[in-house]
């Protein structure tokens, strides 16, 4: 990036310093490499390589450098797909009611299933 100053009656500076922010620096040998890391999980580090989000894993599971990662971990890449908006522009249109006629597919059972392993 280049910085530059001009004088006009006073001194303009491009872009604004008071914008500029400090990145910090990829860990590249840990870039895709299965686990979340909190330090790789931004814009500039490409999302950890997708380690952050069950839709971008190569198994869909999303494992924890510390275990205890919270929003440091969490899923932020927008092109993931659970930060998709729905296409009706927000609402589901699912019906959130239990419904005693409908049989409920079991827990696992599906090809959408994703999980979230947090290391020791």
């Amino acid at each position: 990036m280049i910085i530059t100053c001009t004088k006009t009656q006073k001194l303009d500076w491009y872009p604004d310093p008071a914008k500029l922010q400090c990145v910090p620096g990829c860990r590249k040998a840990e870039i895709a490499d299965g686990v979340c890391d909190p330090i790789n999980n931004n814009k500039h580090c490409r999302w950890d390589g997708g380690d952050c989000c069950p839709s971008t894993t190569k198994n869909r599971i999303v494992r924890l450098a510390p275990s205890d990662c919270k929003s440091e971990c969490a899923c932020k890449d927008p092109d993931a797909k659970e930060n998709e908006e729905p296409p009706n522009g927000g609402a589901s249109g699912l019906d959130d009611e239990d419904d005693e006629d409908e049989g409920e597919k079991p827990e696992g059972s599906g090809s959408d299933d994703m999980m979230v392993i947090k290391d020791p």
